[in-house]
């Protein structure tokens, strides 16, 4: 193959990497435990006795997390791809998806934002993904050319 076609084929499925040796993050869940558990300082206001139910709700919070850290697959049993439902041409809305394939012994649910260019998308799409153990799931989202020319598509986060 010349170096033209090896820039204009899509990429085939990539397996996800780690980013660092600590590559880990709470989750929207989790802030809203540790909200909820700030209810706690309304009857420490009456009695501060009730102080210690607040850093024990805390903690469970946390030793939930702890729990379900290592039970989640490990990024290299992720793998993501683009899927092109059709070519592309100027102005003719067109559609791409995103697979996630899970090939972990535990459901993913992912949020999944496509770096593309502007020319094809004003906006970064941001999909949901859940894919069960050993499955895959598949979103979509819509495109519309804007501009003729070389695409330099970017990364899934």
């Amino acid at each position: 193959m010349t170096q033209a076609q090896l820039i204009l084929t899509p990429a085939p499925a990539v397996r996800a990497r780690s980013q660092g040796r600590l590559a880990f993050a709470f989750g929207p869940r989790f802030f809203v435990g540790l909200l909820l558990g700030l209810l706690w300082l309304v009857p420490a206001w009456l009695s501060p006795r009730w102080i210690a139910a607040l850093f024990v709700w805390d903690a469970l919070l946390l030793a939930a997390w702890a729990w379900d850290l290592p039970r989640l697959p490990r990024p290299h049993q992720l793998e993501l791809r683009r899927i092109w439902k059709k070519r592309l041409a100027l102005a003719t809305p067109g559609e791409i998806s995103i697979e996630l394939r899970n090939f972990g012994s535990t459901a993913v649910l992912a949020l999944a934002t496509d770096e593309l260019p502007a020319q094809i998308r004003r906006t970064p799409p941001v999909v949901e993904l859940r894919a069960a153990p050993a499955r895959a799931a598949e979103a979509s989202y819509d495109i519309l050319p804007a501009e003729r020319g070389h695409l330099l598509l970017g990364k899934i986060f």
